[in-house]
């Protein structure tokens, strides 16, 4: 038997009428109207974890040029 093992990334607001961010993440995808809700966030995902993309690079390539020494 062929067993697969899953993951997700998951996002959450937690929304406060008070504060002037938004309690909202733009990005849904919509076609003639209709929510397509299996898509998630996929239209935004990487711009929701793009400071940690850039990091994670930055990281890595010190690590590279100092493991080249």
């Amino acid at each position: 038997m062929f067993l697969r093992r899953a993951s997700y990334f998951a996002v959450e607001v937690n929304a406060d009428p008070d504060d002037p961010r938004t309690d909202d993440i733009a990005g849904d995808l919509i076609i003639d109207g209709e929510l397509y809700s299996a898509w998630g966030l996929h239209l935004v995902d990487v711009n929701l974890v793009l400071g940690d993309l850039v990091e994670m690079v930055r990281l890595q390539g010190h690590a590279y040029v100092n493991a080249a020494r």
